[in-house]
């Protein structure tokens, strides 16, 4: 689930709890007292927590993070010759036969295979939907800008 997706679901779920809290107010139910012991306090995410670290992330906690950050932050933070480009929409896969190169190392970059990326724990993932001031793009449309197989993402 994005975090978009997330957002409208609570919204509907919030709205369905509307009469049931009308009730309450109304009989002057008076809530149940907070845990302090109990209670967590969550900032906004800062730059750090939107970026992707190739070499610390596997592909299914990048996966996650690109739909956290979707659409709030236009998604996940990487670099690429001093371009931002940010991961909208992403996938990880399986049998990869390319070990080589270190986290980061684009395995792959055809329309047929899509833009494939290598990760921590030789884990791989298919950028399906990239963001740059350009546009919204499919990953593999990249190489359009000199994106290149055997190039590297920057860690952030």
């Amino acid at each position: 689930m994005t975090h978009g997706a997330l957002c409208t679901h609570l919204s509907w779920l919030g709205a369905s709890l509307l009469n049931e809290l009308l009730n309450l107010l109304q009989s002057h139910f008076k809530g149940t007292e907070q845990n302090e012991d109990q209670a967590r306090y969550y900032p906004k995410p800062g730059a750090s927590d939107v970026c992707i670290s190739w070499e610390k992330q596997d592909a299914g906690t990048i996966e996650a993070l690109a739909r956290a950050c979707n659409p709030w932050n236009k998604g996940a933070y990487t670099q690429w010759n001093g371009w931002n480009i940010r991961v909208v929409e992403a996938a990880p896969v399986q049998n990869i036969n390319y070990h080589t190169g270190f986290p980061g190392a684009i395995i792959s970059l055809d329309k047929e295979n899509g833009l494939v990326v290598k990760c921590n724990h030789n884990s791989y993932l298919r950028l399906d939907i990239v963001y740059t001031e350009e546009a919204f793009m499919s990953g593999h449309k990249l190489s359009a800008f000199g994106l290149k197989k055997g190039g590297q993402f920057l860690n952030l």
